[in-house]
């Protein structure tokens, strides 16, 4: 079940990609190279952090970290074997924090 919903949700993505799509990624290989990096050195480093102070374990620590949604870690953690509620709760915590704070933020900085 879990391996074709991933498939699912995979063709659907690569469906709506063409050849401008393609032609267009080379203007975006700089802007990709820094989010990719400032993603993975802020994941390390709060992981790291979780971590030491014995809050996850390690695999845990990482998936707590990682910039990815709910659903996203049910699947990447069940993949690897990790059973945590704590980890599908944090998850789920963020994108309530998220929804609540980020039009407010994006108000104020309206304004």
């Amino acid at each position: 079940m879990r391996k074709g919903a991933q498939l699912l949700s995979g063709a659907y993505v690569g469906a709506g990609i063409g050849l401008a799509q393609l032609v267009q990624l080379k203007h975006l290989a700089l802007p990709v190279v820094m989010l990719l990096l400032s993603y993975s050195v802020g994941a390390v480093l709060i992981a790291a952090l979780l971590q030491r102070l014995r809050i996850f374990g390690r695999r845990e620590a990482f998936l707590a970290a990682t910039p990815a949604g709910a659903s996203d870690m049910a699947l990447i953690s069940a993949d690897l074997g990790v059973y945590n509620v704590k980890l599908v709760l944090l998850q789920v915590m963020r994108l309530i924090a998220v929804i609540l704070l980020f039009p407010s933020i994006f108000w104020m900085l309206a304004k």
